[in-house]
């Protein structure tokens, strides 16, 4: 999705993607979780971007079947 380590929120919201917003604990940490589906009706592939002082900290994409 062209979103990398250190980037802004903002480049995020840019995206006009629609992410689902949470608060969650990352190595005990409380950050601020974006999750979406990159494809609408596709929820087997999702990515997150965990968010730490406006920033993006760390992220990971996920696989269901």
């Amino acid at each position: 999705m062209g979103i990398g380590l250190g980037d802004s929120v903002s480049k995020l919201e840019e995206l006009g993607t629609a992410f689902r917003v949470s608060v969650v604990k990352l190595f005990g940490r409380e950050v601020t979780l974006y999750e979406c589906t990159p494809q609408p009706g596709q929820d087997d592939l999702f990515y997150r971007y965990f968010i730490v002082d406006n920033q993006v900290e760390a992220f990971s994409m996920g696989v269901t079947e």
